[in-house]
């Protein structure tokens, strides 16, 4: 009997090592000019506690790869974010990196040039790159796509290409699993606190930001001039038993996205764009 939490609830758990516990926060938000190009700032925070554990798990990688592989500095290391620039798209350089430590976080804000917002690929996966990483993997995931064009009275209009959630695999009969079948009675489903304990603080934000005045969008979060393409606040959601109750009902149909609107945007501290194409004209 499978007691697993939909694919679509814990999307952004991927840029969550399965060995890590502590607290992990990553916010990008892309700013996009009239004009065509843009800055990504990228704001990763750990506890002091994680980056202990990713730096032990960098340095065996490192290790095994040869002393040439490692590049001083550990994990947050500026090598390790000159090396992922590539990967938001070509033509994307990193500006700088700045660390800041306050009580038991350290935080690192990097700064990425972009000459053409067209090219830009934006993942919700958006961790710098570990050694021995399957970067093969990682390419094939979906990004979100963007395409800028210039209109009259100095507006601009971007249109973004949300990534949609892949269908689950068909079982190997082809016959779908007796629990997930119309009127199956459901499990009840609980979140053990040693998940919420691995998942505490984990907080996971992708944004856009356009010019000075958002003019109009059909976005589902806007505010000001940011649109929220994906937000999640681990504690918030897992502590929600009944929604994901709720959630796993739906069995195979929360791969819909029209079935999961309404649940959706009833979960504190869980944003995620559920329009295919997000169209924003700004000034």
């Amino acid at each position: 009997m499978s007691r697993t939490i939909p694919v679509r609830v814990l999307l952004a758990a991927a840029v969550c090592l399965p060995c890590l516990t502590g607290c992990f926060k990553v916010t990008t938000v892309l700013k996009v000019h009239p004009e065509g190009n843009g800055t990504l700032v990228e704001t990763m925070g750990l506890s002091k506690e994680a980056l202990k554990q990713l730096e032990a798990i960098f340095s065996g990688f490192a290790e095994g790869m040869g002393a040439d592989a490692k590049p001083t500095g550990g994990f947050l290391c500026e090598d390790s974010f000159k090396s992922k620039a590539g990967s938001y798209g070509p033509g994307v350089k990193l500006l700088g990196i700045k660390k800041t430590e306050d009580g038991d976080w350290v935080q690192t804000v990097a700064t990425y040039a972009a000459k053409d917002v067209n090219r830009i690929r934006l993942s919700e996966n958006s961790q710098p790159d570990m050694p021995g990483q399957d970067k093969e993997k990682k390419e094939e995931e979906t990004p979100y796509l963007f395409k800028l064009r210039k209109l009259p009275e100095g507006l601009a209009e971007l249109t973004i290409t949300v990534p949609q959630p892949k269908p689950a695999p068909a079982a190997a009969n082809d016959e779908p699993a007796k629990e997930n079948a119309p009127g199956a009675e459901q499990p009840d489903q609980q979140v053990p606190p040693e998940m919420l304990k691995m998942f505490k603080d984990l907080e996971i934000t992708v944004a856009v930001e356009c010019g000075k005045e958002i003019v109009e969008t059909n976005a589902t979060y806007a505010e000001g001039n940011r649109v929220t393409l994906a937000h999640c606040a681990f504690a918030k959601l897992l502590e929600n038993q009944d929604k994901l109750k709720e959630l796993a009902k739906l069995g195979p149909a929360a791969q819909d996205l029209e079935a999961l609107k309404p649940l959706l945007k009833g979960i504190e501290g869980f944003q995620f764009e559920l329009e295919p194409q997000v169209v924003i004209k700004f000034r």
